[in-house]
């Protein structure tokens, strides 16, 4: 027997598992289209898609892949010829037989298939060689054989020859059905392998994105802390800067209500001083007014008419000046009166003294607590503009709280003098309007016992200013003021007028 050359083997073993039990319903659910296996499904489209178009890499969609058809498609070799060795049953159904003859002509037409044992596919395509070599001889032996007979030549006895073939055929069934089985539980357990891969596979990616996400939580976590650290340092700060304030804040309050005390004292005893002065100034022009009067008498009269023209006019100016007989009975009353005068002002010399430096000392206090609220808010403006921004802003806002606070101390404070300037401006306004009230009556009288004086012979050469030069004396502006002067003025003529008009019919009575 001539040794031929090896033959190269040119089919690849593919196993497709996952239809082993094919049930005759599915036949007319894949022919209709309505498939329940969704392996065989799997199975049946990559079949199509593989075997249609150009040789190369299909993408396949993900909506009716299984793992079987994922498995089979990231496992696709290179492009070669591909046979197909189905697991049938030794008596298979005929219904089921054509539907796998049919799938199976789809899937030998495959040209990148996958490659699931090397070993098998070695043996086979040994075993493959054998049997062709066997079958060439075979073959040459009985080409020979005919043309020995055609020749008269008796044929070769070839019973060996086929009883090695019969044995090599035995062999290579067996070796099939053993190759067979290892193929199935190989195929089975690399089925399980691989989807247990494809699992783990998912749950490494899912691990790592859960990692990655976890590294960029801790690192977010950790800028976090930092930042929160930082805000409670500075919150710290902030709160120390807070109670500093506060305390500034509250001694500023005690500074403004002592303030207020002092004041609203000091006004009640300006008040007080000014109601003084005024009565004091009152019975210092009365008291002027009688040493005026009484000189004046004594200077022009001669000694037998001064007493008793002395006890009149005295009586006179008691009714003027609505004072008692008292003044008559105690000569001494205008020298107490002026040693009490005296007396009054050195009192109120030393109150004013005082009130001088009760004042002054206010004023350095007042003075001493400026400069620290001055030094508090230089503080709050240079920690404005600080570069962190925390204390930037913090600074601001307590800056702006205590701006508004003392603004609003300064409004209420002034608000508070405003009401007392009203309620003073209101009560000299009663004042003036009494004060002109008494001009008025003053003037009238003063125009009345003048005129008297100068109508009756009571020897007065000196009988003073008249109403209307006192009138003119008066410096006072403004519309109403000369209106009032002007009104005034009238009234002091009209009762001069009137004083002469009667003097006639007085006369005419005494006569008679």
């Amino acid at each position: 027997m001539n040794k031929n050359p090896a033959f190269r083997s040119k089919f690849t073993i593919v196993c497709c598992t996952g239809f082993s039990k094919i049930y005759p319903v599915m036949k007319d659910e894949v022919e209709s289209g309505n498939y329940s296996s969704l392996n065989l499904l799997s199975l049946y489209n990559l079949s199509f898609q593989l075997a249609s178009g150009k040789p190369g890499i299909r993408k396949l969609t993900n909506r009716s892949t299984s793992n079987l058809a994922k498995l089979l498609y990231d496992e696709i070799g290179g492009n070669c010829y591909t046979r197909i060795i189905l697991c049938l049953s030794s008596n298979p159904d005929p219904e089921i037989y054509s539907l796998l003859l049919r799938l199976t002509s789809q899937l030998t037409n495959i040209t990148n298939s996958p490659v699931m044992n090397d070993e098998c596919a070695l043996l086979l395509a040994a075993r493959e060689r054998e049997t062709q070599c066997l079958l060439e001889e075979m073959i040459n032996v009985y080409k020979t054989g005919i043309k020995q007979t055609n020749g008269s030549v008796d044929l070769p006895n070839t019973e060996s020859s086929m009883l090695k073939l019969k044995e090599h055929v035995q062999e290579l069934s067996t070796s099939l059905g053993k190759t067979h089985e290892e193929l199935a539980h190989a195929t089975d357990e690399r089925v399980k392998l691989s989807k247990a891969w494809l699992i783990s596979e998912e749950d490494r990616i899912d691990a790592n994105e859960k990692l990655a996400k976890t590294e960029l939580q801790l690192q977010e976590v950790t800028l976090k802390n930092k930042q929160l650290q930082l805000i409670c340092e500075k919150a710290t700060e902030a709160a120390k800067h807070a109670v500093e304030l506060q305390k500034s804040n509250d001694m500023l309050n005690n500074y403004c209500t002592e303030l207020k005390k002092k004041l609203n004292d000091l006004h009640d005893e300006l008040e007080r001083m000014s109601i003084r002065n005024e009565e004091l100034s009152r019975e210092l022009l009365h008291q002027t007014i009688q040493q005026k009067s009484i000189l004046t008498f004594l200077t022009n009269k001669s000694a037998n008419e001064k007493m008793p023209t002395f006890e009149k006019e005295l009586n006179r100016l008691h009714v003027m000046l609505d004072k008692t007989h008292f003044l008559k009975k105690n000569p001494k009353i205008s020298s107490h009166k002026f040693n009490l005068i005296m007396k009054e002002r050195d009192q109120l010399q030393m109150e004013l003294t005082n009130t001088n430096r009760k004042l002054t000392r206010f004023l350095n206090y007042f003075k001493a607590r400026l400069i620290y609220h001055i030094n508090g808010i230089t503080r709050l403006v240079d920690a404005t503009k600080s570069n962190d921004k925390l204390i930037a802003n913090e600074a601001l806002y307590g800056l702006e709280k205590y701006v508004k606070h003392l603004i609003a101390d300064i409004n209420a404070t002034h608000k508070i003098r405003e009401n007392r300037l009203v309620n003073i401006i209101r009560s000299l306004n009663t004042q003036f309007h009494g004060t002109r009230e008494a001009i008025h009556k003053v003037m009238i009288c003063y125009a009345k016992l003048r005129t008297q004086a100068a109508q009756s012979n009571s020897g007065i050469n000196d009988l003073g200013p008249t109403p209307q030069e006192l009138i003119n004396e008066f410096n006072w502006s403004g519309k109403n003021n000369e209106d009032y002067l002007l009104n005034l003025n009238a009234s002091v003529m009209a009762e001069s007028t009137q004083l002469k008009k009667n003097q006639p019919r007085r006369l005419k009575k005494m006569n008679q």
